[in-house]
Parts: structure tokens; C-alpha cells; sequence
């Protein structure tokens, strides 16, 4: 013992160059090194004696309580040996675990063993907390047991101090010296785990520097390995997508097989993502990085069974999507009380009215399944007015001055808006006075010119309002049809109907048409002389005829 001393002085003196790398052991640490020592002596000691007596005949279970007695001193002593060295070396030893394989496994089996490399990881980042709350953890149960074992080896002094006990001192002793094993030992493991515990807190770091050091190690091995399989992924998807370009480039996909170009578009695209998810989890398989693969198979199960319930509405939506659903691409539409032609659909479909300002809306699948399409009719307009129409509706005259899909703005002729909603515009049923329009005039002439009026009195007419409209006005080629023909007999006069036609371009002047038709009639009646009857009341008084 005195050598072992000896040595270890002697390097602590002359070996100053070691002194950053390794802990000095104090007087108190020898001490119990020493007594520790003396532990490892008496389990070889036992261990030897326990075979000894196991080499001599004896029965069955006397030879198989032996080896269990045996091979349980002989981990004990691996134990003890092993903390011995960690203390003399600085350094905490970690052996490897035992692996054992099993022939067949079950189900639970292959699950876990499919989560160990994300536990795995889990745990190494989490490894410090833990490894300081089972530190802390084990001081205190630790000196727990040292205070139960103190307690007890006062009580075997005592004990060893009364006469009556003197048959029993032998066992006393022996139990005396195994307790003081006891609580040098754990003694020397409270004093190991403070050390450790204070070394591990003296290394705290910052927030920042710790998750420099995990994001360090992070793109180290598995960001290297994430970006290259993003990549595979990306190259591989690209190439399905210029593949694709060649492929439906062909005439028979534009001709005979039109209707199931979308279709077979559509299912291209979800073939090629999964070729290319599955070329990426190939990278990760060639580059052994198995967190990454159980994160991607997991996250794409999680995805999977999370749709579930919503299947049967996809396959409504790609139903309508590959172009096979109650929506059509290119056919009309009603939405929202607007007729629109669908230009494209998908998740979200692109409809559009060309008469509309900004008349383009995205609409989502699952709307668009509670509606139907039908082909478009040639020459159907998709509104019934331009901007810059002249319109007649609900009472108003004015001009279209905005048409968009939320409300249509009308400038009457006085200067005043007039604001609809584009739904309810189209459901008033304005009259388009652009699109050409009729101006039908009724006027009464005095019963005295009853034999004339359908020859004279037509022509005159007829030819008077020729004048004013198409030369004296100059709307010749504006006038597209007069018409003055005997209209009926009224009460007090026989009237004559006057139509105009009139094209678009004097939709401005509908007010003032109507206007000069009353003062050609005025000015007619006053130069052939003819009297403008009126209404009459006769009213007979009593004893009057």
C-alpha cells in the first residue's frame, strides 16, 4: 500500500504538464481509495472461497445457489472496478450494451425498432437535462442510504458494547465491516456524481450556443444529407415535367384523346411525385440516414391517414378536376347569378366573363361541385351591356359607366350614379338602347277628318316625319325604319301610331327623339289646320234633354 502511495505522489510531482487534463485526487479521495481497494480485495476474497467450495462435491442446488452467488460478487466486483478507474483516470467509461437478436419479433418489436433512430436523436439532445436530473436524482437517494446505514452501524457499536451480545460478537462484527463497505461506497459514489454534476454545470452554455451546436451538428450530417435528397427530389420531378411536355405534345392527345388530357395529365403529375418522393427516400436509404427516412415514412403515413375521411370528397374533387364532373372546361356556368365560361379547372378552377372588368375568379373544387355547366351557344353574350352601353332599366336612363362581377354603375342623363348589384342588374332585364331600339308614339286627330285619315292624313304624316328625321335633322342613316299607320278609334278622337327605329348610336338621344316627335306632330297639326281633340264629359242635368 505504501508503494501504490508512493507512485502516485511521485507522478503528481513530476508529471506537472498533466495537470489542465486531468483532476488531482485530495487526501480524502486516497483515503477512500485505499478503502476501496480493501472492497475489491475481499470480493476476490469471496469470490475465491465461494469456488473453492463449489469444486467440492455437494448437492444440486447447494452448487446452483453458489454460481448465482458467484456471478452476482463477479458484477459486483466489475462494478466497483470500473468506478475505480474512472476516478483514478478522470474519465467517465462507458461500456456497450449487450445485443441480442431474436428470431422472430412482433409487431411491437418492429415498431419501436423503427422509432429507436428518432428516440435516438431525441435523446442526444435532451442528453444533458436528463443526465444532470439523474445526477441530482442519485446524490439524493445516495446519501439517503448512507444516513439509514449510519444509523444502523451506530446501533451494531452499541450492540458490541453489552455483554449479553458477546455469543453474537463474531456476526456482529462481520455485519459491522460490510456496513462500513456499504457506506464508503456510497459515500465514494456522492462524491463522484457532486463531482460530475459540478463539471457538467460549469460547462453551461448560453441558448444561442447551444443551438449553434445542435444546428451545427444538425447541417453537419442530416442538413447535408436532407438537402441532397431535396434535391434528387426536385432533379427527378423536373425531369417527369419535361418528359411530360414531349409526351402530350403529341396530335393524339389533341385530337382523339382530348377529353382524357386532363385526366391522364392529372394522374402524370401525382405518378411523378411519388416517383420522386421515393427516389429521395432512396438517397437517404444509400446514405444510411434512417432519422430522416422514419421522419419522411411517418409524416407521409400521418398525412395519409389524416385524409381518410376526406376521401370520398376528393374523389368528387378529381372527378371535377380530370375534367369528368358535372363542370366542364370551356362550357357556361351560372355563379352567383352571372353567366362564365370555365377556363381551367383544378383545386381551384379559373372562371371569366371578357364583358366583366377584372371578370376573373378563382373558385375552389368543392364549390364549384354544387353547379353545372352546359356548352356555350354561338353568338351568346356573356352580359347584356359594354361599358358605354345606354341602358333603360328599372326606371333609370343613363349610361354603363362600370360593369365588374361585384356591381354595375349607370350615369343617368342628369349626371346622377345609379349603383346595382351585378346579380340584381341582370335580373331587372335592362333594355340595351345601344343595341338599336323602338320609339312608338300615339296621337289623337278631331273625328271630322274621319274620311281622310286613312289616305291624306297617313301620307302627310308619313312624309312630314321623313323630313324632320332624316333631312332636317340629318339622321338618315340613323332612321332605320319610320312607320305612321292608323293605330284606333278612341273616345273623343282616331289616333294614329308613329314608330320609329332607331340604331344605336342616338341611344343618347332616346329623351330628345321622343321630344321632337310631339313637336312634329304640333307643328303638323298647325299647318294643315287640323284640331287636337281632347277629353269630354257630357254631364245631363235633371229636366234638361
Amino acid at each position: 500500500m505504501k508503494i501504490f502511495l508512493i507512485i502516485m505522489l511521485a507522478v503528481g510531482f513530476f508529471v506537472p504538464v498533466f495537470a489542465n487534463e486531468t483532476e488531482a485526487l485530495d487526501k480524502v479521495d486516497i483515503v477512500k481509495l485505499v478503502k476501496f481497494k480493501e472492497n475489491l480485495s475481499w470480493f476476490d476474497k469471496e469470490i475465491a472461497r465461494k469456488s473453492k467450495s463449489l469444486r467440492i462435491e455437494l448437492s444440486p442446488e447447494v452448487r446452483q445457489k453458489l454460481e448465482i452467488e458467484i456471478n452476482e460478487l463477479t458484477e459486483k466486483q466489475i462494478e466497483m472496478r470500473a468506478h475505480f478507474l474512472e476516478v483514478l483516470s478522470g474519465i467517465s467509461l462507458r461500456y456497450k450494451e449487450e445485443i441480442t437478436s431474436h428470431e422472430s419479433k412482433d409487431f411491437l418489436k418492429e415498431f419501436q425498432d423503427l422509432l429507436a433512430p428518432i428516440i435516438t436523436g431525441l435523446r442526444r439532445i435532451s442528453e444533458r437535462p436528463r443526465k444532470i436530473e439523474k445526477l441530482r436524482f442519485e446524490i439524493t437517494n445516495f446519501i439517503d442510504l448512507m444516513e439509514t446505514r449510519k444509523a444502523a452501524l451506530q446501533k451494531l457499536n452499541h450492540l458490541l458494547t453489552l455483554n449479553e451480545y458477546n455469543a453474537l460478537w463474531d456476526e456482529i462484527g462481520l455485519s459491522k465491516r460490510l456496513i462500513e463497505n456499504e457506506i464508503n461506497q456510497l459515500s465514494f459514489d456522492v462524491d463522484t456524481r457532486i463531482k460530475t454534476l459540478n463539471k457538467i454545470l460549469g460547462e453551461k452554455k448560453s441558448f444561442w450556443d447551444e443551438s449553434k451546436t445542435i444546428l451545427g451538428t444538425f447541417f453537419k450530417n442530416r442538413g447535408k444529407h436532407l438537402l441532397i435528397s431535396l434535391l434528387a427530389f426536385v432533379a427527378i420531378f423536373w425531369l417527369q415535367f419535361v418528359i411530360k411536355k414531349k409526351v402530350f405534345r403529341f396530335t393524339l392527345f389533341n385530337n382523339k384523346l382530348k377529353i382524357l388530357r386532363k385526366p391522364l395529365n392529372a394522374l402524370y403529375l401525382i405518378i411523378s411525385f411519388v416517383i420522386a418522393f421515393l427516389g429521395s427516400l432512396i438517397i437517404l436509404y444509400v446514405l444510411n440516414d434512417w432519422v430522416l427516412v422514419t421522419i419522411f415514412i411517418f409524416l407521409v403515413a400521418g398525412l395519409l391517414w389524416s385524409f381518410k375521411q376526406f376521401v370520398p370528397k376528393l374523389l368528387e374533387e378529381a372527378r371535377l378536376i380530370f375534367n369528368l364532373g358535372p363542370v366542364r372546361e370551356n362550357e357556361r356556368i351560372i355563379w352567383e347569378g352571372i353567366p362564365w365560361k370555365v377556363v381551367n379547372l383544378g383545386f381551384y378552377s379559373k372562371i371569366e366573363n371578357e364583358a366583366l372588368e377584372s371578370g376573373s375568379l378563382l373558385i375552389s373544387a368543392a364549390e364549384l361541385l354544387k353547379n353545372h355547366s352546359r356548352p356555350c351557344a354561338q353568338g351568346e353574350p356573356w352580359f347584356p351591356t359594354q361599358k358605354g352601353d345606354w341602358v333603360l332599366v328599372d326606371g333609370a336612363y343613363g349610361k354603363v359607366i362600370l360593369q365588374t362581377p361585384e356591381q354595375v354603375i349607370v350615369e343617368k342623363s342628369g349626371g346622377e350614379l345609379k349603383y346595382f348589384h351585378t346579380a340584381d342588374f341582370i335580373s331587372l332585364k335592362p333594355e340595351n338602347l345601344s343595341q338599336g331600339y323602338w320609339i312608338k308614339k300615339v296621337f289623337g286627330l278631331d273625328y271630322g277628318i274621319q274620311e281622310i285619315i286613312n289616305t291624306e292624313i297617313l301620307e302627310k304624316f308619313k312624309t312630314e316625319f321623313n323630313h324632320v328625321f332624316k333631312k332636317q335633322m340629318n339622321f338618315a342613316n340613323d332612321i332605320l325604319d319610320l312607320i305612321v299607320d292608323f293605330h284606333d278609334c278612341g273616345q273623343s278622337s282616331l289616333n294614329i301610331a308613329v314608330i320609329i327605329k332607331i340604331s344605336g348610336t342616338l341611344a343618347d338621344k332616346k329623351y330628345f327623339l321622343e321630344r321632337k316627335m310631339e313637336n312634329t306632330f304640333l307643328d303638323l297639326c298647325n299647318k294643315y289646320k287640323y284640331t287636337i281633340p281632347f277629353t269630354q264629359i257630357n254631364v245631363h242635368l235633371p229636366g234638361q234633354v
